[in-house]
């Protein structure tokens, strides 16, 4: 193994590449987001885009349903509410991760209870989670972060042992759908959020109620 940059050895990102271009932007994105606009069809009301959008990326990840939103943050706030977080609920967060993965909490006047990261995947340590459990907690949020997947097994595990749902978001990263045990198996991708385990028919019946019948949407249990 080379050494690292800082200790003289190559650069993984060469010099000059313009980091400030991204998303990469190709002419078929322009074209769809063109057409969209002169369709005149531009709301929930009439919209095909959008559905369909769902539809085939539901199919591609092998998901029974998936919500279109405008940013990960928004999709974070729907999973914790669909979760059914309410105030004084706390959620399991990683230490290292964007803010939404902790603000999203807050928006529903719930505390995070930052947990240490694996110091070689920088996502969410399993074996810390013990550590920041307490009666109050409700869920686990688990970022895959940088390409590098959160350990999800033992997450998963731990959630079933102590009854909490657990919120899979994906950052910068999309498997390929037939990984057998892809992160997202139970999500919706990229940039989204949606739980995984669900073991409480209490929980299930307060996150499903009228009131959040379309966050609802976007859970399922394994």
């Amino acid at each position: 193994m080379s050494a690292l940059a800082v200790l003289g050895g190559a650069p993984a990102v060469p010099h000059g590449v313009d980091e400030s271009r991204w998303p990469i932007v190709e002419d078929r994105d322009v074209q769809a987001v063109t057409d969209t606009l002169l369709s005149g069809k531009l709301s929930w009301l009439n919209d095909t885009r959008v559905p369909e959008l769902e539809r085939k990326w539901a199919a591609y990840v092998g998901a029974e349903h998936c919500i279109a939103v405008n940013s990960g943050t928004a999709a974070l706030h729907a999973a914790v509410a669909a979760a059914g977080v309410g105030p004084g609920d706390e959620v399991l967060v990683p230490a290292l991760s964007f803010l939404a993965s902790a603000t999203c909490v807050l928006h529903h006047q719930g505390v995070p209870a930052f947990v240490d990261i694996d110091p070689d995947t920088f996502t969410i340590d399993p074996a810390r989670l013990e550590e920041k459990l307490t009666d109050r907690t409700k869920a686990i949020i688990a970022v895959h972060l940088h390409g590098l997947p959160a350990d999800m097994d033992p997450i998963t595990e731990f959630a079933r042992k102590h009854d909490l749902v657990v919120i899979e978001t994906p950052r910068r990263r999309t498997p390929p759908p037939t990984a057998a045990a892809a992160p997202g198996r139970w999500a919706t991708w990229p940039r989204s959020a949606s739980w995984r385990a669900r073991t409480s028919p209490r929980q299930e019946k307060a996150a499903c109620s009228p009131r959040r019948r379309r966050t609802c949407a976007t859970a399922r249990t394994p």
